[in-house]
């Protein structure tokens, strides 16, 4: 990266100027010590090469709000060019525009001979805020995706919650989960709080919960689970993951969040 190099005569003023530079997006956890030292030592040397102007560097998380991130930082902006570097932090991210990627295997049969083609394409998906989805860009032809090494730390319960609590939870789930693939609206209602599930409208036969991890939290239960379906139309299995929160209200279990 090199900086604007800006040689000024005293006798005409002042002059602001703005340089945005962006980093590349990326999960360093998964450097080695020496690579995380590298990229440290890369990053120092280009913030001391700065003397006299100021840097405003933003840092995005993806455990927080990036549109929170985002106006926190450009209340911190202040200087003539303040409206273009504002411009320039919302463009970094759109949270209602998501990329995604996929591929399409294909099997084209010419008389007795059949041969498998497998083609990956990109599509921009635009979520509104009631989470109806609509593509904005069309398919765009890509590189085949590979499947990343990375592995999930697997969650596992931590003791606190007691025998009897993770039998009477279970047995809400086991109950819950039976109904909720053909539930209403108000039939959810008296299961789950606000809309923290919304009506599926599928003919789903429940099978049994899949490794339920169960954890307390004060008052409420964290349960983290698989719950094992069969389609009755393709007669498919589906299995679907939930991280749900519990409370127990009036004797009876809810869902929560």
């Amino acid at each position: 990266m090199q900086q604007p190099e800006i040689s000024i005569h005293p006798l005409i003023g002042r002059l602001q100027c703005f340089a945005y530079y962006e980093l590349i997006p990326y999960n360093y956890s998964f450097l080695s010590p020496e690579e995380k030292y590298l990229v440290h030592d890369n990053f120092h040397q280009f913030i001391v090469q700065n003397r006299d102007g100021k840097i405003y560097a933003l840092q995005i998380s993806t455990e927080s709000s990036l549109r929170a991130i985002q106006e926190r930082s450009k209340k911190e902006i202040t200087g003539g060019l303040r409206e273009i570097a504002c411009a320039k932090v919302d463009e970094q991210t759109n949270e209602n525009d998501f990329t995604v990627t996929y591929s399409v295997d294909q099997t084209v049969t010419e008389g007795e001979k059949s041969t498998q083609y497998t083609s990956a394409y990109t599509v921009v998906v635009y979520v509104d805020d009631n989470g109806d989805m609509v593509i904005t860009q069309n398919p765009t032809i890509s590189s085949i995706p590979i499947k990343s090494s990375y592995e999930p730390t697997m969650k596992q319960s931590d003791g606190t919650v007691d025998a009897a609590t993770i039998s009477e939870v279970n047995e809400f789930l086991e109950t819950f989960f039976k109904l909720y693939p053909t539930a209403t609206e108000k039939e959810l209602a008296y299961y789950v709080s606000g809309n923290v599930l919304e009506p599926v409208n599928r003919e789903y036969t429940f099978s049994e919960l899949v490794n339920p991890v169960f954890t307390s939290d004060g008052e409420q239960v964290k349960v983290s689970v698989a719950v094992k379906y069969l389609d009755q139309r393709t007669k498919a299995t589906q299995i679907s993951q939930f991280d749900l929160v519990l409370k127990k209200t009036g004797g009876n279990w809810k869902v929560v969040g």
